[in-house]
């Protein structure tokens, strides 16, 4: 996959560094997830404290950890798995190739 970072950095990307949307539409309160832990690639369980007016949710983690204003790409429900592929134009949080932060991006 061709990506454009946020910075205007392109790069080619295979699959596995890509995280896409998992859902479209809000997740009610207390509803159990997994969510990507600020900008990185890693899943860590948790729970939607609230669902936000404008489309963010606020979440707790099962360690005790809070998050608010998460956007709906870093979350999934439990055992989800990665959608195989990923369309021209999604928005999407990508790995930078050097092992760094996960940050957001467009697919070409």
């Amino acid at each position: 996959h061709t990506i454009v970072f946020d910075d205007d950095t392109t790069q080619e990307l295979e699959r596995r560094y890509v995280f896409g949307e998992w859902r479209d539409e809000p997740l009610a309160e207390g509803t159990k997830i997994e969510c990507r832990y600020r900008d990185t690639a890693t899943f860590y369980p948790g729970a939607v404290a609230k669902a936000n007016d404008d489309g963010t949710h606020d979440i707790t983690y099962d360690d005790g950890e809070a998050e608010a204003g998460v956007i709906l790409r870093r979350l999934r429900r439990p055992g989800q798995q990665q959608p195989e592929n990923v369309d021209a134009g999604s928005r999407v949080d990508a790995r930078r190739p050097d092992g760094g932060a996960v940050s957001p991006a467009t697919v070409l």
